[in-house]
């Protein structure tokens, strides 16, 4: 029925400024109004409503805040009307202020409306430092007064996140002029603007910009001083002495994150049960990396395990990441050995670990690598023995894969272990002891 509606307008009205054109668009904009009035959460209504605006001139976008305004005090979750005031202030050029202060209106009078909460996230990006205080002010506030309510808490973690570096890896070779960059988003390399090294700007070629990436790989003539700064995107990472890998977690926030971890466990001890106190602080452990927490962050996923069991498998998979992040921390060299941690999954910072050129994942429970592949272009030896992995083609995506073991996993289909066979790449395969196949180590 709507869809005949437009096909109407545009067959009957031919200039947009006729008083024709005045009589359909008051009529159309009256009618939806009343189907609104009857079924708020109409989404055909409000979606014919909103191309009815793009059809006049010169619509009243004023009266269409109003009608949201009116709309969400009566149902203050309506996300229809939610999207419907998004496109009302886009097509109105309404300022940011006036929007943020609208929705922290509907947050103080109720800290619960999480529609609120994420329409001001979108808001806030970028977010400068004096607004992340802010934010990190008023959502303290919201998780004292409503500890047992999810939107505050969900709100802090998106945050927390926010403040991610730009660069979350950094690897240099100097005296054989490498670098490789690892990105939080996908990126051209083009983007970076100038490298500065010891505050000297380095030329460097970008061996791929032809597309956004993770990770940003290039050469530079050779140095032979020591790597004490690498200035890039405005971001400035310190080396030790001898160190040529950086993983990046935030610093420059440390007081701000201490304050945070502070007003949590404060609340922790008037809420003893609160999962939410329990995960915000793993998550803090995982985003910053505080040493501090690391004593009790067993203690608490194993409560968090007793509170809510029914989200058992991502309890599970935040131990992994933690167990990660134990493994790693003081790793700085090209090989690494993450055997025997009952890993189910893998992620940050493991993925953040570009310089890797031989990886050792066995005895794990790992059922794919697949966020390997993207992020890792420097790996050439991966041992994935005993774990339950199906498929193993997809590793044909790390470009300097060239020894590979996968014994014992749970591969039966030839198809998969020929595929391995045949790439001219791989010069050692060890494929012994899965279903489909048992046999010797094959060289190429």
């Amino acid at each position: 029925m709507w869809n005949i509606r437009k096909r109407l307008w545009d067959r009957l009205v031919i200039d947009p400024e006729s008083e024709e054109a005045r009589k359909f668009y008051d009529n159309e904009v009256q009618m939806t109004a009343q189907v609104l009035r009857s079924n708020p959460k109409s989404y055909g209504a409000w979606k014919h409503r909103a191309w009815v605006q793009t059809k006049w001139p010169n619509p009243d976008w004023t009266r269409e805040l109003s009608l949201c305004g009116k709309m969400l005090e009566a149902d203050e979750r309506n996300f229809h009307c939610w999207d419907y005031r998004r496109f009302t202030c886009q097509q109105s050029n309404a300022s940011k202020e006036s929007e943020l202060k609208f929705t922290r209106d509907k947050i103080a009078a109720n800290f619960s409306n999480f529609s609120s909460w994420h329409y001001r996230s979108s808001l806030l990006q970028p977010m400068d430092d004096k607004q992340f205080e802010e934010e990190l002010s008023l959502v303290t506030n919201a998780m004292f007064t409503d500890p047992a309510d999810q939107s505050a808490w969900l709100y802090l973690r998106w945050l927390l996140q926010s403040r991610q570096n730009r660069m979350t890896g950094v690897y240099v070779d100097k005296a054989n002029g490498k670098i490789l960059l690892r990105v939080a988003k996908p990126m051209k390399a083009d983007q970076l603007g100038p490298v500065m090294m010891n505050e000297k700007q380095v030329d460097i070629t970008w061996n791929d910009n032809a597309s956004p990436n993770i990770v940003l790989e290039g050469t530079f003539p050779p140095i032979d001083e020591e790597l004490c700064t690498l200035s890039v995107a405005g971001e400035c990472i310190q080396f030790k002495e001898g160190q040529s890998f950086v993983l990046r977690y935030r610093t420059d926030f440390s007081a701000v994150v201490q304050k945070t971890l502070q007003n949590i466990e404060e609340l922790l001890e008037l809420e003893p049960d609160n999962k939410w106190c329990h995960l915000s602080i793993i998550d803090l452990y995982l985003l910053y990396q505080l040493p501090e927490c690391r004593v009790d962050l067993r203690e608490k996923l194993n409560r968090l395990l007793q509170f809510d069991p029914m989200r058992k498998e991502y309890y599970n998979h935040l131990g992994n990441l933690m167990r990660l992040s134990e493994a790693i921390a003081s790793s700085v060299s090209t090989s690494l050995s993450l055997r025997g941690l009952s890993l189910s999954s893998l992620g940050a910072p493991l993925t953040h670990m570009v310089f890797l050129e031989k990886l050792d994942l066995s005895n794990n429970n790992l059922t794919s690598v697949e966020p390997l592949l993207s992020c890792m272009p420097r790996l050439q030896c991966l041992v994935l023995d005993h774990n339950q992995l199906r498929s193993i083609r997809a590793l044909r995506a790390l470009p300097s894969l060239c020894e590979l073991s996968v014994c014992h996993n749970e591969i039966d289909s030839a198809d998969e272990i020929q595929a391995m066979q045949e790439w001219p790449q791989l010069t050692a395969f060890n494929f012994e002891g899965n279903p489909e196949k048992s046999s010797d180590s094959v060289a190429q």
